[in-house]
Order: C-alpha cells, then sequence, then structure tokens
C-alpha cells in the first residue's frame, strides 16, 4: 500500500507542475484518477472513488474532441462510475446508474460520425 500511496502523491506532484492550460495537464489527471481509483480497489475508501471520478470528468472536459488521448479519458470516466454503481447500485444523480450518460457521450453514429448521438441511424 505504500508504493500506492506514494504513486498517489507523486501524480499529485505532477498534475502540480502542469498547471491549468498545460497540454499535460489533462494526462496527469487521468493518471491521478486511474491511482486513486486502485487505491479504492485496495482499501475501499470511498472517498478515493469520488475524488476519482471528479478528475476523469474534469480530464474529459478538458479535452477537445480531436485530441487522441481523449476515448482513452472517457473510458477510464465510464469504468470508474461503472465501479460505483456496482458498490452502490445507483447513479450520483439517484437514478438507475446504468452510465447513460457516459454511453451517450461515447455512442456514434455510423452513418452521421456525429459525436455523442445516443440514437442509432433511421433505418427505414
Amino acid at each position: 500500500m505504500e508504493d500506492l500511496n506514494n504513486a498517489i502523491t507523486y501524480n499529485r506532484e505532477a498534475l502540480a507542475l502542469c498547471p491549468l492550460g498545460h497540454e499535460s495537464h489533462p494526462l496527469s489527471l487521468n493518471k491521478l484518477a486511474v491511482a486513486l481509483r486502485t487505491r479504492y480497489r485496495q482499501s475501499g475508501q470511498m472517498e478515493d472513488l469520488e475524488d476519482a471520478i471528479t478528475y476523469d470528468r474534469e480530464a474529459l472536459s478538458l479535452s477537445p474532441l480531436v485530441r487522441p488521448d481523449r476515448p482513452m479519458f472517457l473510458t477510464s470516466l465510464a469504468s470508474t462510475v461503472l465501479i460505483r454503481y456496482k458498490q452502490l447500485g445507483i447513479g450520483q444523480d439517484g437514478g438507475s446508474g446504468k452510465c447513460d450518460h457516459i454511453q451517450q457521450r461515447s455512442t456514434r453514429s455510423p452513418s452521421s460520425g456525429s459525436p455523442g448521438s445516443p440514437h442509432p441511424p433511421h433505418q427505414p
């Protein structure tokens, strides 16, 4: 557990060296989220899981659609939210917690290629 705590500390230090606007800021947020999610799996501390979700969401929100690592940020957030759902059985908003909002953002319509389309293409 000491190595894991050190990894979190190092990720926090790296984040501090990459302030908002730095091109590595979203990646630093994601790496910290992954370390916190890992510690949650070891310790069960819900605060680590909630912090991981916060950092994952921030990394995703700071990443333009054209950023090559955006899919990684999106799947990281989806994984973390799914862990919370499995643990609590509900979503943060009190709904079913089935990560619908995450799935909607990542769904692409094959015919239109438009990101975020929650609907399949129209078929006659």
